[in-house]
């Protein structure tokens, strides 16, 4: 897949590397990685129950199961060479997931993922 803003560093089968082409006004740079994750399914074809998005329906942070969502991974790294992880949607300031964002790993979501992380990044 291809982003606005970003080449692709490194592909494989179920994750991809993507590297901002541009530095944001802090001079920071941004690497995100996209993983696809795929619940586990029992020997009927039913998602595991005790799969992470069986149990987030369970507990009530969602209303459905899904089959596959995107997991993403941003890495700032400032002009000091300091890398932390900022402008990821998925998760809140109050460090919980945001389910909002945790989405089917079809690629309509992925470039909302992408492109939410981009808008933040050079928000910044």
């Amino acid at each position: 897949m291809n982003f606005d803003g970003y080449v692709l560093k490194r592909h494989d089968q179920l994750r991809d590397t993507y590297v901002a082409t541009t530095p944001n006004s802090k001079h920071e740079t941004l690497t995100v990685e996209l993983i696809r994750c795929d619940t586990p399914t029992g020997k009927n074809g039913e998602p595991s129950s005790d799969s992470l998005p069986a149990l987030w329906k369970k507990h009530g942070f969602r209303d459905d199961v899904l089959l596959s969502w995107w997991h993403v991974t941003p890495e700032v790294t400032d002009e000091t060479g300091v890398t932390r992880f900022d402008y990821n949607p998925q998760v809140t300031p109050e460090h919980q997931l945001d389910h909002a964002y945790v989405r089917e790993a079809t690629e309509e979501n992925a470039v909302v993922l992408m492109s939410e992380i981009y808008k933040r990044f050079m928000s910044a």
